[in-house]
């Protein structure tokens, strides 16, 4: 999905007040709307005004403590904020009783319940209120309204001819709840029975940072590879699942490559993860990282680090550069037009080459607000890298392989972390630049070329692990990395020691997948993104039209 459907979600991401400043304002707002009821209402008001301002506050505060205990995965501060949003449209629908001469506060009411219900059963559904099921989460979603009308018992303009506003109220609602049910069995259809409204409040969730699991998919055995290097009786990883990280942020295998990367330097000295040429068809359903550490085998045979010089090939703006580290080839694709790619070509490409160990990493060097294309199997890009794969294996068959010290390091920021991995030879010196981002900016790329230049670095090789675990504003738009901050990172690799090295390889089982799920996904996100307003700003224009008529 293109990075820019991901920008009608960001809302999703902002994090609300905390619940103490969000009750001094629904008290506060109370106090000033009752005393302006004292103002516009006083003639039928049949209970003092302080009453009525108590009554106010209770009507607000009630669905905030009881909804959350109906839904316990439902945050208190997100119910407090709900009635506090809920509490100003009711002021600003009754604005239009105001300056109206067609609209009366009954109408307005209607509106007002309309627009409340909508959001509780919005709220409710996309941030796991569908634990409690469909029933209580109706009946939650009208609570602040019905205590509301409980209050406005005390003004008499409740109980005149109230039966052809009351049938109107029931109609929308109606309404509505069909409008949602509707939605829920339409995804059931097309993904085969599974709840629509537990898909989308997992996706929010998951969104908003918290872990979340889909249950689409199917399962598959997914490969690890992995590079362990041992130096000064430390292991440092680098390990490279067949899988990809996504669909977005704690959603299923969003933050895969950042949770790999967080486990491995718990458990192991400098480690990080590396990206497997891949879609997001091969987006896990669920966070399986722990899975991918823990198949990381102990010991083993090493023997010692020897590398050889670094070779590339390049044809129709796709470029295949590959170095040998020990017994393994490690190859690494980098295009500017290439987005992704299909797996199994490459689990093609490693079966032409059994007889070697050979590990594929895309190197993914482009933003995904670029645009760029994907990889088919069988394509005529298919062709073209399997045509670079058997070049730059005949040209590395021919290098030498010679001792070389190594020197790593990891950078921990605020959002992500940077790997830098340097290899050293009598003749020349090689450094892995890996970001867990999602593309290098052209300014970052400038300066980390000019900082190897300035080192004496001969080759340098810059990677991302493609994550989505970035809020979604930074994964549309990330700001540059400071060069002062991407100079330490270099520069903190330079001291090598002498180290053993061991490819290795093991396999997971059972792990669920999105497949071709994750298009239809994405098809009913960028339509819900588009549709759902829209219908509801013409349910709610053609509320208003009725409102007004009758």
């Amino acid at each position: 999905m293109e990075a820019e459907d991901w920008k009608k979600f960001t809302f999703i991401s902002l994090t609300s007040p905390s619940s103490y400043g969000l009750v001094v304002a629904i008290v506060a707002l109370a106090i000033l709307f009752s005393l302006g009821a004292d103002l516009v209402v006083q003639p039928r008001l049949v209970i003092s005004p302080v009453l009525f301002a108590i009554g106010f506050i209770i009507a607000n505060l009630v669905p905030a403590l009881v909804i959350p205990e109906l839904a316990p995965q439902f945050k208190e501060k997100w119910a407090y904020f709900v009635v506090f949003i809920n509490q100003v449209l009711l002021v600003a629908v009754l604005f239009f009783f105001l300056i109206s001469e067609r609209i009366t506060m009954m109408d307005s009411l209607l509106l007002w319940t309309m627009l409340s219900f909508t959001m509780w059963m919005v709220v409710l559904t996309g941030l796991g209120g569908v634990r409690i099921g469909p029933k209580a989460v109706l009946l939650s979603s009208i609570q602040q309204t019905l205590v509301w009308f409980l209050i406005l018992l005390s003004v008499d303009f409740i109980i005149i001819n109230p039966l052809p506003h009351l049938l109107l109220l029931l109609c929308g609602i109606l309404v509505i709840i069909l409008t949602f049910l509707f939605s829920e069995h339409l995804f059931s259809l097309v993904f085969m029975g599974m709840s629509g409204f537990w898909e989308l409040s997992s996706f929010l969730r998951g969104v908003r940072g918290e872990q979340s699991s889909l249950s689409i998919g199917h399962n598959i055995d997914a490969p690890v590879q992995y590079l362990k290097f041992e130096q000064d009786g430390k292991e440092k990883i680098l390990v490279a699942p067949w899988l990809h990280s996504g669909p977005l942020r704690s959603v299923g295998g969003g933050s895969l490559s950042t949770n790999c990367i967080r486990k491995l330097n718990q458990d192991y000295s400098d480690s990080y993860f590396l990206h497997v040429p891949s879609n997001h068809e091969y987006n896990p359903a669920a966070d399986v990282s722990e899975r991918v550490v823990k198949s990381i085998q102990e010991g083993g045979k090493y023997s010692a680090l020897k590398v050889s010089r670094p070779v590339s090939h390049e044809e129709k703006k796709i470029k295949l550069f590959g170095q040998r580290i020990g017994d393994c080839y490690l190859l690494s694709l980098s295009s500017e037009r290439i987005d992704d790619y299909e797996i199994s070509l490459f689990h093609s490409l490693r079966e032409k080459y059994r007889d070697l160990n050979i590990l594929f990493v895309d190197s993914h060097p482009n933003f995904p607000i670029k645009g760029c294309s994907n990889v088919e199997a069988f394509s005529r890009d298919a062709e073209i890298i399997e045509g670079l794969l058997d070049e730059v294996i005949k040209k590395l068959s021919k290098e030498p392989l010679l001792e070389a010290e190594l020197g790593t390091s990891v950078t921990f920021l605020e959002e992500f972390s940077l790997f830098t991995m340097l290899f050293k030879t009598q003749r020349f010196s090689t450094t892995y630049f890996i970001a867990d981002t999602n593309g290098i900016g052209d300014n970052e790329k400038k300066s980390l070329r000019e900082i190897a230049s300035r080192l004496g670095i001969d080759y340098l090789f810059l990677m991302t692990t493609d994550t989505h675990s970035l809020r979604l504003k930074t994964l549309i738009e990330r700001a540059d990395i400071p060069q002062k901050t991407l100079e330490e990172a270099v520069s903190n690799s330079l001291k090598t020691k002498s180290a053993r090295f061991l490819y290795a390889e093991s396999l997971l089982t059972g792990v669920r997948i999105l497949g071709r799920s994750y298009y239809e996904l994405t098809a009913i996100t960028k339509i819900l993104a588009r549709v759902i307003p829209l219908l509801f700003l013409i349910f709610f224009t053609f509320f208003i039209l009725l409102l007004w008529i009758l």
